[in-house]
Protein backbone atom coordinates (compact mmCIF):
# COMPACT_ATOMS: atom_id res chain seq x y z
CA UNK A 1 0.00 0.00 0.00
CA UNK A 2 1.27 3.47 -0.93
CA UNK A 3 0.76 5.36 2.33
CA UNK A 4 3.61 7.81 1.73
CA UNK A 5 1.48 9.98 -0.56
CA UNK A 6 -1.08 10.90 2.08
CA UNK A 7 1.02 12.81 4.59
CA UNK A 8 0.29 16.54 4.47
CA UNK A 9 3.89 17.51 3.69
CA UNK A 10 4.18 14.89 0.96
CA UNK A 11 0.86 15.81 -0.66
CA UNK A 12 1.55 19.54 -0.52
CA UNK A 13 4.95 18.92 -2.10
CA UNK A 14 3.34 16.94 -4.97
CA UNK A 15 0.68 19.60 -5.48
CA UNK A 16 3.23 22.40 -5.56
CA UNK A 17 5.59 20.49 -7.88
CA UNK A 18 2.95 19.42 -10.39
CA UNK A 19 0.30 22.11 -10.20
CA UNK A 20 2.06 25.30 -11.21
CA UNK A 21 0.05 28.41 -12.12
CA UNK A 22 1.07 28.22 -15.77
CA UNK A 23 -1.40 25.37 -16.30
CA UNK A 24 -4.27 27.09 -14.58
CA UNK A 25 -4.28 26.07 -10.93
CA UNK A 26 -5.69 28.86 -8.80
CA UNK A 27 -7.49 30.37 -11.75
CA UNK A 28 -9.78 27.36 -12.12
CA UNK A 29 -11.71 28.54 -9.08
CA UNK A 30 -12.31 31.86 -10.83
CA UNK A 31 -13.27 30.20 -14.11
CA UNK A 32 -15.41 27.53 -12.45
CA UNK A 33 -13.84 24.82 -14.62
CA UNK A 34 -10.98 22.38 -14.31
CA UNK A 35 -8.93 22.42 -17.50
CA UNK A 36 -7.67 19.25 -19.19
CA UNK A 37 -4.13 20.39 -18.32
CA UNK A 38 -4.97 20.50 -14.62
CA UNK A 39 -6.57 17.04 -14.78
CA UNK A 40 -3.44 15.72 -16.53
CA UNK A 41 -1.24 17.28 -13.83
CA UNK A 42 -3.37 15.69 -11.07
CA UNK A 43 -2.96 12.34 -12.81
CA UNK A 44 0.79 12.82 -13.36
CA UNK A 45 1.16 13.50 -9.62
CA UNK A 46 -0.76 10.24 -8.90
CA UNK A 47 -3.42 12.28 -7.11
CA UNK A 48 -6.35 10.49 -8.81
CA UNK A 49 -5.24 7.00 -7.71
CA UNK A 50 -5.86 7.46 -3.98
CA UNK A 51 -9.02 5.37 -3.37
CA UNK A 52 -9.18 3.25 -6.53
CA UNK A 53 -8.19 -0.33 -5.69
CA UNK A 54 -4.68 -1.54 -6.43
CA UNK A 55 -6.12 -4.20 -8.74
CA UNK A 56 -7.26 -1.37 -11.04
CA UNK A 57 -4.07 0.70 -10.90
CA UNK A 58 -4.94 2.76 -7.84
CA UNK A 59 -3.46 2.94 -4.37
CA UNK A 60 -6.38 1.40 -2.49
CA UNK A 61 -6.21 3.96 0.31
CA UNK A 62 -9.13 4.92 2.54
CA UNK A 63 -11.18 7.93 3.56
CA UNK A 64 -8.64 9.39 5.98
CA UNK A 65 -5.90 9.47 3.37
CA UNK A 66 -8.31 10.83 0.76
CA UNK A 67 -9.38 13.60 3.14
CA UNK A 68 -5.79 14.64 3.77
CA UNK A 69 -5.05 14.74 0.06
CA UNK A 70 -8.24 16.71 -0.69
CA UNK A 71 -7.45 19.26 2.02
CA UNK A 72 -3.98 19.84 0.63
CA UNK A 73 -5.17 20.12 -2.96
CA UNK A 74 -7.92 22.54 -1.89
CA UNK A 75 -5.26 24.82 -0.39
CA UNK A 76 -4.01 25.32 -3.93
CA UNK A 77 -7.35 25.15 -5.75
CA UNK A 78 -10.81 24.08 -4.57
CA UNK A 79 -12.04 23.23 -8.09
CA UNK A 80 -9.17 20.77 -8.51
CA UNK A 81 -10.07 19.20 -5.17
CA UNK A 82 -13.67 18.76 -6.36
CA UNK A 83 -12.34 16.95 -9.43
CA UNK A 84 -10.37 14.60 -7.16
CA UNK A 85 -13.32 14.15 -4.80
CA UNK A 86 -15.43 12.97 -7.73
CA UNK A 87 -12.91 10.19 -8.28
CA UNK A 88 -12.23 9.41 -4.60
CA UNK A 89 -15.82 9.07 -3.39
CA UNK A 90 -17.97 9.29 -6.48
CA UNK A 91 -18.78 6.92 -9.33
CA UNK A 92 -15.47 4.99 -9.36
CA UNK A 93 -16.01 3.93 -5.77
CA UNK A 94 -19.58 2.83 -6.49
CA UNK A 95 -18.45 0.93 -9.57
CA UNK A 96 -15.64 -0.77 -7.65
CA UNK A 97 -17.88 -1.95 -4.84
CA UNK A 98 -21.18 -2.58 -6.66
CA UNK A 99 -20.51 -2.82 -10.38
CA UNK A 100 -20.15 -5.88 -12.58
CA UNK A 101 -16.63 -6.98 -13.58
CA UNK A 102 -16.94 -5.66 -17.14
CA UNK A 103 -17.80 -2.19 -15.83
CA UNK A 104 -14.85 -2.28 -13.41
CA UNK A 105 -12.48 -3.26 -16.20
CA UNK A 106 -13.87 -0.56 -18.50
CA UNK A 107 -13.81 2.40 -16.10
CA UNK A 108 -11.54 1.91 -13.07
CA UNK A 109 -8.10 1.84 -14.74
CA UNK A 110 -9.03 5.01 -16.62
CA UNK A 111 -10.29 6.68 -13.43
CA UNK A 112 -7.01 5.86 -11.69
CA UNK A 113 -4.77 7.16 -14.46
CA UNK A 114 -6.90 10.20 -15.26
CA UNK A 115 -8.17 9.11 -18.67
CA UNK A 116 -11.77 8.59 -17.52
CA UNK A 117 -13.50 11.27 -15.52
CA UNK A 118 -16.89 9.93 -14.46
CA UNK A 119 -19.57 12.41 -13.51
CA UNK A 120 -22.51 11.65 -11.24
CA UNK A 121 -26.12 12.41 -12.15
CA UNK A 122 -28.22 12.64 -8.98
CA UNK A 123 -29.63 16.17 -8.75
CA UNK A 124 -33.22 16.70 -9.96
CA UNK A 125 -35.36 19.85 -10.03
CA UNK A 126 -37.84 18.72 -7.36
CA UNK A 127 -35.54 16.50 -5.28
CA UNK A 128 -32.18 18.23 -5.25
CA UNK A 129 -29.67 15.56 -4.28
CA UNK A 130 -32.10 13.73 -1.94
CA UNK A 131 -32.14 10.36 -3.69
CA UNK A 132 -35.15 9.18 -1.71
CA UNK A 133 -37.21 11.87 -3.49
CA UNK A 134 -35.90 11.43 -7.03
CA UNK A 135 -38.25 10.53 -9.85
CA UNK A 136 -35.73 9.16 -12.35
CA UNK A 137 -36.58 5.56 -13.13
CA UNK A 138 -35.54 2.69 -15.33
CA UNK A 139 -38.40 1.01 -17.20
CA UNK A 140 -38.59 -1.96 -19.55
CA UNK A 141 -38.82 -0.96 -23.19
CA UNK A 142 -39.08 -4.28 -25.01
CA UNK A 143 -37.24 -7.57 -24.68
CA UNK A 144 -33.78 -6.91 -23.25
CA UNK A 145 -34.23 -3.14 -23.62
CA UNK A 146 -34.51 -0.50 -20.95
CA UNK A 147 -35.30 3.20 -21.01
CA UNK A 148 -34.21 5.79 -18.51
CA UNK A 149 -36.98 8.27 -17.71
CA UNK A 150 -35.16 11.11 -16.06
CA UNK A 151 -34.33 14.77 -15.94
CA UNK A 152 -31.13 15.65 -14.13
CA UNK A 153 -30.39 19.32 -13.81
CA UNK A 154 -26.84 19.14 -12.48
CA UNK A 155 -23.98 16.71 -12.97
CA UNK A 156 -20.62 17.53 -11.40
CA UNK A 157 -18.09 18.10 -14.22
CA UNK A 158 -20.56 16.47 -16.62
CA UNK A 159 -19.52 18.81 -19.41
CA UNK A 160 -16.02 17.29 -19.52
CA UNK A 161 -16.67 13.74 -18.27
CA UNK A 162 -16.20 10.62 -20.36
CA UNK A 163 -19.11 8.91 -18.59
CA UNK A 164 -21.97 9.71 -16.25
CA UNK A 165 -23.25 7.44 -13.50
CA UNK A 166 -26.97 8.24 -13.35
CA UNK A 167 -28.91 7.45 -10.18
CA UNK A 168 -32.39 6.14 -10.78
CA UNK A 169 -35.06 3.88 -9.32
CA UNK A 170 -34.82 0.28 -10.44
CA UNK A 171 -37.86 -1.53 -11.87
CA UNK A 172 -40.11 -2.58 -9.01
CA UNK A 173 -38.33 -0.41 -6.43
CA UNK A 174 -40.61 0.98 -3.75
CA UNK A 175 -38.21 3.49 -2.23
CA UNK A 176 -34.61 4.57 -2.05
CA UNK A 177 -32.07 1.83 -1.75
CA UNK A 178 -34.34 -1.01 -2.81
CA UNK A 179 -33.16 -2.93 -5.83
CA UNK A 180 -34.69 -6.22 -6.93
CA UNK A 181 -32.21 -9.05 -7.39
CA UNK A 182 -33.18 -9.28 -11.06
CA UNK A 183 -32.19 -5.68 -11.81
CA UNK A 184 -30.37 -5.30 -15.15
CA UNK A 185 -26.65 -4.67 -15.32
CA UNK A 186 -25.95 -1.20 -16.67
CA UNK A 187 -23.31 0.27 -18.95
CA UNK A 188 -22.96 3.72 -20.40
CA UNK A 189 -20.76 5.91 -22.53
CA UNK A 190 -20.62 9.64 -23.11
CA UNK A 191 -22.86 10.84 -25.95
CA UNK A 192 -24.66 7.52 -26.21
CA UNK A 193 -27.93 6.47 -24.63
CA UNK A 194 -27.90 4.38 -21.48
CA UNK A 195 -27.75 0.72 -22.41
CA UNK A 196 -28.48 -2.40 -20.41
CA UNK A 197 -27.67 -6.01 -20.92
Amino acid sequence: MHTDIAGPDRTQQRVCQRMDPDIGVGVTDEAGAVSPEVRKALAAADLLRITVGEEWGGMGLGDVEASIVLEEIARADVSSAICCQLTFNGPPRGIEHLGPEAMKERWLPGAADGDALISIGITEPDAGSAVQNMRASLVEDGPGRWRLNAYKNYSTLGDVAQGVLVWCRWPGAKGSGSKPSSAPKMRWQRSTPLACK
